[in-house]
């Protein structure tokens, strides 16, 4: 299958309601921490992970995808000024500390390139949408690793602040949390093999 096209992979992307439906069957979510697949086994191979050790990522993308197979690489990008963006961001400050410090340092995408090859892979962005509940927005900004557990004392704080931005910004008891979804689309360099 060939895409080709921004809205074309935004049609398939959205109707499919799964990344499997847009590369066919075999597809495995490397988001989850190493798990063990056969060789070769899948088609294509997605993550919404932070590229620290490319070469090691690269390699066991190599192990497990078939000789055609790719690698999506999935960021939901946050749109920088949005008034929830800038409400949730002095709700993460205040508990995220380090953790989300470093988090922030691999958002930066400069090993894309390294990972796939100088221009052997293709972009592709669209604009998305979660609409939420208040429980939806406590569940997505609590789901964030450096933020405390929803039970503790910290935890309570952050879900008052939380319903404090939902309170102000919801309308007809929702919110809309607006994203600029990119994927990258590839099949990582094969000289890195053995350098993880």
């Amino acid at each position: 299958m060939s895409l080709d096209t921004t809205s074309q992979l935004r049609s398939l992307y959205q109707s499919a309601g799964s990344i499997s439906q847009i590369f066919g069957s075999k597809v495995a979510d490397c988001s989850a921490s190493r798990p063990y697949y056969p060789a070769p086994l899948v088609n294509a191979l997605w993550s919404q992970c932070h590229l620290t050790t490319e070469a090691a990522i690269a390699d066991e993308c190599l192990r497990v995808l078939r000789p055609a197979g790719q690698v999506a690489l999935i960021w939901n990008d946050r749109l920088f000024g949005d008034p929830l963006h800038l409400a949730l961001d002095q709700v993460f400050a205040p508990f995220g500390g380090e953790k989300r410090a470093a988090l922030l340092a691999h958002e930066d995408r400069a090993l894309v390139p390294r990972f796939f090859g100088v221009g052997r892979f293709q972009t592709f962005q669209w604009p998305h949408d979660h609409v939420l509940s208040e429980e939806g927005l406590l569940c997505l900004v609590l789901s964030r690793s450096y933020m405390p557990e929803r039970k503790s004392e910290p935890g309570q704080r952050a879900v008052d602040r939380v319903r404090e931005v939902f309170q102000a910004l919801a309308m007809d008891k929702h919110i809309v949390v607006r994203y600029t979804t990119v994927l990258m689309l590839g099949r990582p360099r094969e000289e890195q093999v053995g350098k993880g």
